[in-house]
């Protein structure tokens, strides 16, 4: 009630100064809809957080931020309450350095000391960078002291794994780990006699938020194959809008003996229910990509990174190899928006009939082909 009543002190009240001042839960909905205009449009958005009464009552501090704002947004801008305690204020169109700028600005015509009104500056989109495939990425929104102080607006949508999740992972990649040990000797096995090398491959992979981790797979190509041609392919197709069409699917003289059924039936991917027990991946998600596709992501294909990767996902029960790049994406951000216990469990039981029909329609294609 405390809150509720604050919001009305203000929200009714102050009927001269930027009138309905949206509460926290309509000014979330406000920045979800400017981040996507944004990336339809290709602009950029930074949102800044005034934090209120630092050490005293907020209401004190309130009155004389909403007079300076009234005179300093624009009116596309949008200010709104953050929670309580803090008043958000979303620019469009603005850039970090110019965003802190306003708050210094801003700051100083409260006519207050910086330590009485602290804010906190998010920025979108904000660039992935790469400093190369071991060190993944880093972020960099703006430059000279902006640099260290900005944060990533992105951070804010990060999805939290919930408790039903993480319990699921630990129990299904545990029991699928004893059940399958057979079949992982079987196949460490066939790939030493086959092919000089070792029998797992490890590659670096881009998680959750950006954050790169290592996965193991079995290996399915000779030891010394040249990965360029996998990134030539990649770049391909993301940039062409072409089914994403495999490489083993072209004849890739690359591939060890049975390694094209390994692939097909995703039994190179077994090694990784290891990452999943760790917590770098899920049973259900988006799968991870590898750093030199990531580098070519637009603002709003970033947001596939947005939550843990997983074995299986939505692109895979959607006809996967069948669809763009573009395709894969948005499944990917859809299934992040709106994920739920039965959604995993309907994706984990289609994941093998898909498997299946993947199988059939390359093995109707390959005959085309031939034809």
């Amino acid at each position: 009630m405390r809150g509720r009543n604050f919001f009305r002190r203000f929200l009714g009240v102050r009927k001269k100064r930027l009138k309905g001042i949206p509460s926290p839960e309509e000014f979330w909905n406000i920045l979800e809809e400017e981040r996507a205009r944004a990336d339809r449009i290709g602009y950029e958005l930074s949102l800044l957080v005034f934090q209120l009464g630092i050490g005293g009552d907020p209401c004190a501090i309130t009155e004389p931020l909403l007079q300076v704002l009234e005179g300093r947004v624009r009116s596309f801008d949008q200010v709104g309450w953050w929670n309580k305690q803090e008043m958000g204020v979303l620019l469009a169109g603005a850039s970090a350095e110019g965003a802190w700028k306003f708050a210094d600005d801003v700051r100083q015509k409260v006519a207050v000391a910086a330590s009485e009104l602290p804010f906190r500056l998010y920025t979108y989109p904000t660039p992935l960078f790469p400093k190369g495939e071991e060190d993944g990425f880093s972020f960099r929104p703006g430059e000279g002291r902006v640099q260290k102080e900005v944060q990533r607006l992105e951070s804010l949508f990060v999805y939290q794994l919930p408790a039903w999740k993480r319990a699921v992972d630990i129990l299904g990649s545990s029991l699928l780990i004893v059940i399958l040990l057979p079949v992982f000797a079987i196949v460490a096995l066939w790939i030493a006699i086959v092919s000089p090398g070792p029998a797992l491959y490890k590659q670096r992979r881009i998680g959750n938020s950006g954050r790169p981790f290592t996965i193991w797979k079995f290996r399915t190509m000779k030891a010394s194959a040249d990965e360029s041609v996998h990134r030539q392919h990649v770049e391909h197709l993301i940039k062409s809008g072409e089914p994403m069409t495999k490489l083993d699917s072209l004849k890739d003289p690359r591939i060890i003996p049975l390694g094209n059924l390994f692939r097909r039936l995703g039994i190179d991917e077994f090694p990784q229910l290891i990452n999943v027990l760790r917590g770098e991946m899920s049973l259900v998600g988006p799968r991870p990509d590898v750093p030199y596709s990531v580098r070519y992501y637009l603002p709003w294909q970033t947001r596939r990174l947005e939550t843990n990767p997983g074995l299986t996902g939505l692109w895979q029960v959607s006809g996967k190899n069948k669809t763009t790049f573009k395709d894969m994406v948005r499944l990917d951000i859809r299934y992040t928006m709106k994920r739920s216990f039965l959604s995993d469990l309907r994706i984990l039981v289609l994941t093998i009939p898909s498997i299946l029909d993947q199988i059939v329609w390359k093995a109707l294609k390959e005959k085309q082909q031939v034809q």
